[in-house]
């Protein structure tokens, strides 16, 4: 008989979260982007708050997180 082993892939977490006031992309537990204000240059856009991450959002408004190494992990 043979026995199967599932192995638990740790994956990386993503969301995003309201605070009440600003939009925030939560990456393993730690805020790494926030959404611009209305009426500034950074309107509809995400913007990094650590070193290595940007985020976009791809076709059909998909969240689009990448590290500093090209790779996409959404």
């Amino acid at each position: 008989m043979e026995e199967r082993v599932e192995k638990k892939m740790n994956r990386p977490s993503a969301k995003v979260v309201c605070d009440g006031r600003d939009l925030f992309v939560v990456f393993n537990g730690v805020r790494i982007a926030k959404r611009g204000k209305p009426k500034t240059p950074q309107a509809r856009q995400w913007v990094s708050l650590e070193p290595g991450f940007k985020v976009y959002e791809g076709k059909g408004n998909q969240l689009v997180i990448e590290q500093l190494n090209g790779v996409a992990l959404h």
